[in-house]
């Protein structure tokens, strides 16, 4: 199960936007943590950089749930020319 959530950081704690009702109580969970930067500039995120996360995220995917196949240089491409 993948979730995708907003959270703050604050007093040494990362708040969550809304509740996690799909996980039981005490659940062990994997984090990957990125910063969500609100600023007009973030939106100008440089294409090398985009495919990097790409990268690592698919590693992290790899990681947990093995090859994905060819897939995934097509998810790249099309990203690439939605990017173009």
């Amino acid at each position: 199960m993948s979730i995708t959530i907003d959270a703050i950081y604050e007093n040494g704690v990362l708040r969550l936007a809304q509740p996690l009702t799909q996980l039981k109580e005490r659940t062990k969970v994997h984090l990957t943590i990125e910063a969500a930067d609100e600023s007009p500039e973030s939106t100008n995120v440089p294409l090398a950089t985009i495919l990097e996360r790409m990268e690592r995220r698919r590693e992290a995917i790899y990681q947990r749930c093995g090859e994905l196949g060819d897939s995934v240089e097509l998810i790249r491409e099309g990203r690439e020319k939605e990017l173009a």
